[in-house]
Parts: structure tokens; C-alpha cells; sequence
């Protein structure tokens, strides 16, 4: 979608840090959802 939008295929990458760096702490439901997450950061053109 963001390549539809205009965005270089050279500017996107996806990366999984959900047991690297987990939003959410703890074993249960609610901390599982929270790291079930889409972080899109941009730094567009230089």
C-alpha cells in the first residue's frame, strides 16, 4: 500500500520485534494483543 501511495520500494522494510521488543509485558491475553502491533516509522526522502 505504501508503494501505491508513492513510497520508494528501497525505503520499506518489515521487521517482527514482537519477542525482541514487546509492547506489552506478561504472559496473557492483553499483553499478547498488544504485541500483535504494525509500527511504520518513515524517514522519506534525504
Amino acid at each position: 500500500m505504501l508503494m501505491l501511495l508513492g513510497v520508494k520500494e528501497d525505503q520499506v522494510e518489515s521487521v517482527s520485534l514482537g519477542e525482541e521488543k514487546p509492547a506489552g509485558q506478561g504472559q496473557d491475553e492483553a499483553a499478547w494483543s498488544k504485541n500483535r502491533r504494525s509500527d511504520i516509522l518513515y524517514s522519506g526522502e534525504f
